[in-house]
């Protein structure tokens, strides 16, 4: 039989519009597997120039090393809780999405402190590894922005921005606190008896 109406055409969401939807597409959810926990880590593992000086002699962001491992590992292990009882945490979704804006910021810095660094190793292509920062950066945006809208309308609902933002300076706070603290000890050649020193005395 003949159609005598067509369809109405649906419009395409634009790029930027669909990849902030609040439910992840397949292709969305292995992106943010992939860069937002084992892109970092093997990163982190096999970084030879960035906070490991093996080919510079000096690691490039040596002052920073303990305090972005820290943050890292916190917003890593809060976005694998996240991704794997997303439902569950609804009800306090909010904390979330301020480490995960933490996490982004952090990421984002790295990258944009690297840049001289990437752009001289795209002549050798492992440069290229140098854009992972940007994109864990943008991983870790996107959860936290669907992070605050699975904020359910409770009696934290209008409070979510605020517990957001307390949560990630929370993480920030204990990163530097952390590497302020941790650092010289681990600086030190007698380290490990340092660290046991510091242990007994507590």
């Amino acid at each position: 039989m003949r159609r005598i109406f067509s369809e109405p055409e649906v419009p395409k969401k634009r790029f930027w519009r669909r990849q902030f939807e609040q439910v992840p597409t397949r292709g969305q959810y292995l992106f943010d597997g992939i860069f937002g926990v084992i892109a970092p880590v093997l990163c982190f593992v096999a970084d030879p120039v960035v906070f490991k000086g093996v080919i510079l002699g000096t690691p490039w962001l040596e002052k920073y090393q303990l305090l972005a491992y820290l943050m890292s590992a916190v917003a890593m292990a809060v976005f694998i809780v996240w991704r794997t009882c997303r439902t569950q945490v609804a009800t306090f979704s909010a904390p979330f999405a301020g480490v995960f804006i933490a996490g982004g910021m952090l990421s984002a810095s790295i990258g944009i402190a690297i840049l001289p660094l990437t752009l001289f190793g795209l002549l050798f292509v492992l440069g290229i590894f140098g854009f992972v920062p940007f994109l864990t950066a943008f991983v870790y945006f996107r959860s936290g922005v669907r992070a605050i809208r699975d904020q359910v309308n409770n009696s934290t609902f209008e409070y979510r921005f605020m517990t957001a933002g307390l949560a990630g300076l929370l993480v920030i706070a204990f990163s530097v606190w952390g590497s302020i603290y941790l650092q010289p000890l681990m600086s030190r050649p007698d380290s490990a008896r340092a660290w046991d020193e510091t242990w007994d005395g507590d």
